[in-house]
């Protein structure tokens, strides 16, 4: 839009640290996605609609659908389904199990059974469920539009964005590498611990000294 690139700041917001390392990892993974009773576990959480990427989450359960390899995906919050999706991606919203808004502590007993949190949002200033996602540990799939403070194939993984095709890649990539979705937990874990409310603060502090002069 034609703004100076350089009177930009970033000051990501805080998050409560009580979310932090949640998910310790200690399960086995291995075989994981390769049979029905041991199905790579997915998590949304949010309102599940449009500009949240609904459609290209649907899309790309569709194509999982048909792998040859085992999921189970899990969409925490409101949903915005319209009739045209319902009618074409109806395989999918039957392969979902949603869940109503629920409160906090019991939206985070419900994230933890899962080992990978996927967000394909379209537009976000900075997610809260996902930043929570990536405090507590698990493995995050999202759009750049998300906003998360990670560093792509190191603290999660980056997908296009509107591009099922890319969702599916990645997870089932990760169904082949499952020890790389413990260490993109872990290493997001370790990423959030720079973003407390305590940190938020002096970051904004420190961001009015240097307008000061």
């Amino acid at each position: 839009h034609g703004y100076p690139e350089e009177k930009i700041r970033v000051v990501y917001m805080g998050l409560d640290s009580r979310f932090n390392g949640l998910k310790t990892w200690s399960e086995d993974l291995s075989g994981i996605g390769q049979t029905p009773d041991n199905p790579l576990r997915v998590v949304f959480t949010g309102g599940f609609a449009y500009h949240k990427g609904n459609e290209y989450f649907l899309g790309a359960i569709e194509k999982l659908l048909d792998s040859g390899r085992y999921f189970r995906f899990k969409a925490i919050g409101d949903s915005d389904i319209s009739e045209d999706q319902r009618k074409r991606y109806a395989r999918a919203l039957k392969a979902i199990q949603f869940v109503k808004h629920l409160p906090q502590e019991e939206m985070c007993q419900q994230m933890l059974d899962a080992q990978v949190y996927l967000f394909p949002s379209l537009s976000e200033g900075c997610a809260k469920s996902a930043y929570e996602a990536l405090s507590m540990g698990l493995c995050v799939v999202c759009t750049k539009e998300s906003g998360l403070p990670m560093a792509d194939g190191r603290d999660g993984y980056i997908v296009g964005t509107r591009d099922s095709e890319s969702i599916v890649q990645r997870l089932l990539w990760l169904v082949e590498h499952p020890e790389k979705m413990r260490s993109a937990g872990l290493n997001g874990t370790e990423v959030m611990k720079n973003h407390t409310w305590d940190c938020y603060a002096r970051e904004v502090k420190a961001l009015y000294e240097e307008l000061k002069q």
